[in-house]
């Protein structure tokens, strides 16, 4: 299993991303990865708004022949804690730009950032 910090999933978004893995698996696209999924803890939000908390990788494009790359699914843990303090103000939005860039949609951008955000309060 990865060390990324699970994110928050409707019982819908947790099935469309089974659904694509195992979309990707029947075509030759995907050659490993590992997920799991969670009930969540009353802090990690509304119910209705987050029926698991969810973690994993598995690789995409590897119908070409190549390694292709990696799908994440929650978000990566800040190495050193001290980095998200306020004496570093821009730690954060680094992050965030990070997690922007590397997202494959808007909507798993938004779900990483909100869990860098909860990973920093």
């Amino acid at each position: 299993m990865s060390n990324l910090v699970p994110e928050p999933m409707t019982k819908e978004q947790l099935s469309a991303v089974l659904d694509d893995i195992a979309d990707r698996i029947d075509v030759g696209d995907s050659w490993e990865g590992s997920i799991a999924w969670e009930m969540p803890e009353v802090h990690d939000g509304d119910p209705g708004e987050v029926d698991f908390m969810v973690g994993g990788v598995y690789r995409i494009g590897n119908r070409d022949g190549s390694q292709g790359g990696m799908r994440m699914i929650g978000t990566v843990p800040p190495t050193d804690q001290s980095v998200m303090r306020p004496e570093n103000p821009y730690a954060l939005l680094d992050a965030i730009g990070a997690v922007l860039v590397a997202a494959p949609s808007h909507e798993d951008a938004i779900r990483a950032i909100r869990g860098l955000l909860r990973v920093t309060s």
